[in-house]
């Protein structure tokens, strides 16, 4: 009778303990997404840039990708540029020339 009341006792423990961990993760993600609005980056920091596009270009589309924004240009003369942008700071990180075959 004395090891099946320790039993109940460890198992009831493991449970208490079980919760615990459930309720700390559930908490920890919750407070991960609620760091950024419209105007933070992933880190939770507000922060503006201007990033640079050549004279006559105008975007035709963008794209999130992972922690980059992929912004299609159209350039005059009828090429395209993509630009690599850092989403979490900003920074242009390069820039990919499109030129036909």
């Amino acid at each position: 009778m004395r090891g099946l009341k320790a039993l109940v006792i460890g198992m009831g423990i493991l449970i208490v303990i079980g919760l615990a961990v459930v309720v700390v993760t559930i908490a920890k993600r919750t407070s991960d997404r609620s760091g950024g609005g419209a105007d933070t980056a992933p880190t939770g920091r507000v922060f503006a840039t201007d990033v640079a596009i050549p004279a006559g270009a105008r975007v035709v589309e963008t794209t999130a990708d992972g922690g980059r924004v992929l912004v299609r240009l159209a350039l005059p003369g009828g090429k395209s540029r993509i630009l690599v942008i850092d989403a979490a700071t900003g920074r242009r990180l390069g820039t990919i020339d499109l030129v036909p075959e």
